[in-house]
């Protein structure tokens, strides 16, 4: 199952050389919004996956990773 990494969006952000505020103004969100996602307190709903990833100029995709399931 894959998983949004909020680890990956601030990677990707830090890359770019945006500032959370600068990216939040940008997409038309709170830049609380943003640092929820980073901090993976909150998934954003695709659409706004797609938001980012145009914004950060990747594709959805990787924002996403494998997790391993818990199964025993």
């Amino acid at each position: 199952m894959q998983k949004f990494s909020g680890k990956e969006l601030r990677r990707r952000r830090e890359m770019s050389g945006k500032r959370l505020e600068l990216m939040a103004v940008e997409l038309g969100r709170s830049r609380d919004s943003i640092a929820s996602y980073e901090a993976g307190r909150r998934n954003p709903p695709l659409r706004v996956v797609a938001e980012l990833a145009a914004n950060l100029g990747c594709e959805p995709g990787a924002f996403f990773t494998e997790e391993a399931d818990d199964v025993a």
